[in-house]
């Protein structure tokens, strides 16, 4: 009697703690699908000062290169590449008229990062560096801060990513 009480226990705590899980990640998942790109930019379009607002994006990204210099090399790169193109295709899903977008932002992204694994790069890097080295001409000014925040994006995901290694 007392053994069949402590397996029917043991049965619910497993129950239980294999429902909570996956309840957990439902709702992790959720959180994310309610996760624009677009409510992203508007924060920093909420910025109407540009000195301000480069400062802002310029922190964000140079904060998360210090800390991919820190713990990226090619070897690890090349193992989280596809995980990091999964979280930010996702985005590339969600949105319309976005490729170009992307296509710079990751451009600029990784050649940043080639060069900061190779040392070919000191930070801070700043705006100035990005416009001259990193886009091209035909970019517009509306777009240079969505390509901004995407390569934030890009790190992010890598930054978080890994973690997972």
């Amino acid at each position: 009697m007392i053994k069949t009480k402590l397996r029917k226990k043991k049965i619910e705590e497993i129950f239980f703690a294999i429902t909570r899980n996956i309840t957990d990640d439902i709702n992790k998942i959720f959180e994310v699908l309610a996760l624009e790109f677009d409510d992203i930019i508007q924060i920093i379009d909420n910025v109407k000062n540009i000195k301000d607002k480069n400062k802002i994006i310029l922190l964000a990204i140079n904060k998360q290169l210090k800390n991919l210099e820190a713990k990226l090399t090619i070897k690890k790169y090349k193992q989280l590449h596809k995980k990091v193109e999964s979280v930010t295709y996702y985005y590339v899903s969600k949105e319309e008229d976005f490729e170009e977008i992307v296509k710079v932002g990751n451009n600029i992204s990784k050649e940043i990062l080639f060069y900061l694994i190779n040392k070919n790069i000191d930070l801070p890097i700043n705006i100035v560096t990005i416009k001259k080295y990193f886009i091209s001409t035909n970019i517009k000014e509306n777009q240079l801060y969505k390509i901004l925040i995407w390569i934030l994006i890009y790190y992010i995901s890598i930054s978080k990513s890994i973690v997972w290694l």
